[in-house]
């Protein structure tokens, strides 16, 4: 006979499955394996869209292959925006906006319109070298940041069956 403890665990667990309920892993997600399609970089700065690619890669590596589901999607970078002037330079916002989703082998939507939009402030340098290198690093941790927000929801959602 199993110990009052674990009959509280095994009992609900075996009528959510028995209601059609199922288990997910830690990691989640709606798919096992996925294929990485096209991020279209639709900014003007022409490498947005590979850093979103390699921190999908760095984070969901394990899952993707050659076959499956495509994870496809758009990155937008924002206007700047000046935030705030000291007198002896001034501080620019930046944002980035991504937007992926996910289609079967035969184009029907699996996991669509999922979107992070995120910001990141720098501040104008000494040169125009200098102030366009600060703009680039702080758009490339705005795509880091929305990229880790996406594969969040992407490893949040339940299984597609």
């Amino acid at each position: 006979m199993l110990p009052l403890p674990a009959v509280r665990v095994v009992l609900p667990t075996l009528l959510l499955l028995g209601c059609g309920y199922g288990l997910i892993r830690a990691d989640g997600g709606p798919v096992d394996s996925i294929h990485l399609g096209v991020l279209h970089d639709l900014s003007a700065e022409g490498d947005l869209g590979l850093v979103a690619t390699r921190a999908i890669r760095r984070t969901l590596g394990h899952r993707l292959s050659s076959e499956g589901p495509t994870l496809s999607g758009e990155l937008w970078a924002m206007e700047d925006s000046v935030i705030a002037s000291d007198g002896a330079g001034l501080m620019y916002r930046v944002g980035v906006r991504l937007e992926i989703q996910i289609t079967s082998a035969a184009g029907r939507a699996l996991w669509r319109n999922r979107s992070a939009t995120r910001h990141d402030v720098y501040v104008r340098g000494p040169t125009p070298f200098d102030s366009r290198e600060a703009r680039r690093r702080a758009l490339h941790r705005a795509v880091e940041a929305a990229t880790e927000e996406v594969v969040a929801q992407f490893l949040a959602t339940p299984r597609i069956t």
